[in-house]
């Protein structure tokens, strides 16, 4: 399970890269055309317009910490789970109730179930696995 979990921690991660890099050029956009915005914090959705700065740097946050929760996945399994679940809660926040077109969710789903179901394969594949018995 913890091999299982690493890999699609790390899959999630890459993926949502290149879903962080949208949403870093979509706030460099959104900072080009108000650049004034920094107070509006009234909900989740008014982020992108009311702190897009905040949001260029989650973007890139989130999917590194899928892919730190990934690689520890084999070591620590319960810390790569807690970093795993938290890059998904990330993406579904950030990236899909945040997000300005309906199209820009459909991207988010695959980092986001990859990330989701590594944290929970890392979580149960917590207990240490079995020392080999060598052949006599």
């Amino acid at each position: 399970m913890r091999i299982a979990a690493m890999i699609l921690g790390l899959l999630g991660g890459v993926l949502g890269l290149f879903v962080g890099f949208l949403g870093y050029a979509g706030g460099a956009v959104l900072a080009l055309l108000n650049p004034d915005a920094t107070g509006m914090f009234d909900w989740i959705v008014q982020l992108w317009l009311g702190a897009p700065r905040l949001m260029q740097i989650v973007s890139i946050a989130v999917p590194v910490m899928t892919l730190i929760g990934g690689g520890l996945a084999l070591r620590r399994p319960v810390p790569a789970a807690i970093l795993m679940l938290i890059g998904a809660l990330g993406f579904f926040l950030v990236f899909g109730l945040g997000s300005l077109a309906l199209t820009f969710r459909t991207f988010v789903v695959v980092p986001f179930l990859l990330s989701l179901i590594g944290g929970v394969l890392a979580f149960f594949g917590r207990e240490p696995a079995p020392p080999a018995v060598p052949a006599a």
